[in-house]
């Protein structure tokens, strides 16, 4: 049958046709991984350790991060509200102003490369007897290479002092606080710059609620 030159047309088109398949699906397919290690390699932030501290100056809410993605960052700008956990937990809309203990904005200059950390240190502004708070902290920023703009949110909890103990650690938010935050404290929150994601290793504090926010392992 291969002497018959019509047979062998029609096998040799179909043969080129298949090549001209693999070589896209090919090319597709790394484009795809390519794209995949972009993704991975963008900047994204990590929480280390927030809390209370005392320094020489007095007491200090020490809030740190640091970028743990594969590229710089720049334009960093943090965001932070507060008020107490169960004028969150039971509010229909967004808190008042006088309800707030902390509404602050801080913006970073210059680039944060990988493994550089971003530390923002704020006056304490707690008492020795004071209720259970919650705290949202959130995180604009661009990659310093492709222009890309993320956004990262951060939520977290302190216990609160009783007039004997001051617990100084803040801990990573149950999901049905963070929902909480968004609905009580987001009319307080500026709108992003563009359309952004969360950072790949989603929000990144200690897993367990009971430790404090740490990078991610």
């Amino acid at each position: 049958m291969w002497r018959n030159p019509q047979l062998w047309g029609v096998v040799s088109a179909i043969a080129a046709v298949a090549s001209a398949i693999a070589a896209f699906l090919t090319i597709q397919q790394s484009a795809q991984i390519r794209q995949t290690e972009i993704e991975a390699e963008r900047p994204y932030f990590v929480i280390i350790d927030p809390k209370f501290q005392q320094r020489d100056d007095g007491l200090i809410l020490n809030l740190r991060l640091e970028n743990a993605g594969g590229r710089p960052a720049d334009l960093v700008t943090y965001t932070l509200v507060a008020a107490p956990s169960a004028r969150i937990m039971q509010a229909d809309g967004a808190l008042p102003r006088d309800a707030l203990l902390y509404l602050a904005r801080h913006e970073g200059s210059g680039e944060l490369s990988p493994g550089q950390p971003f530390p923002w240190f704020l006056p304490a502004r707690v008492r020795a007897d004071m209720p259970p708070h919650l705290f949202w902290l959130i995180v604009d920023y661009r990659d310093a290479l492709l222009g890309d703009v993320f956004r990262q949110s951060f939520a977290m909890t302190w216990e609160g002092a009783d007039g004997t103990r001051f617990p100084p650690n803040l801990f990573l938010a149950s999901r049905a606080d963070a929902d909480a935050l968004a609905r009580a404290l987001s009319a307080y929150v500026p709108s992003p710059a563009s359309a952004s994601v969360s950072a790949p290793a989603g929000q990144d504090c200690a897993r367990n609620r009971r430790r404090p926010c740490a990078s991610a392992p």
